[in-house]
């Protein structure tokens, strides 16, 4: 749960990098990490705190980073999901 948390909040500083935050940004996060419907507005609610506050992404990116040190996968994971968010659609997945 803490991965999840984690990635949601970074995923709303990386998004809020091209200045808009769509719906279908929040619905990819929902599918990538299996969010049940009954909590989509738990997560819309993170998710825009979290892009409004002044606290950089380093912080989340740096947590993931340290307690997924040893799981290149989950770290490959993170990447995939924060392509996502990146305004160039010229990315593919890393993995």
């Amino acid at each position: 749960q803490i991965f999840a948390l984690s990635l949601i909040i970074l995923s709303a500083k990386i998004s809020k990098a091209d200045g808009v935050v769509t719906k279908d940004e929040l619905l990819a996060i929902k599918e990538k990490l299996n969010i049940p419907d009954d909590e989509i507005d738990n997560v819309s609610k993170v998710f825009n705190v979290a892009k409004q506050d002044d606290l950089g992404f380093e912080p989340y990116a740096q947590q993931i980073s340290q307690i997924y040190s040893k799981n290149k996968t989950a770290l490959v994971e993170v990447l995939n999901i924060l392509l996502l968010f990146c305004p160039n659609e010229n990315y593919s997945r890393i993995a």
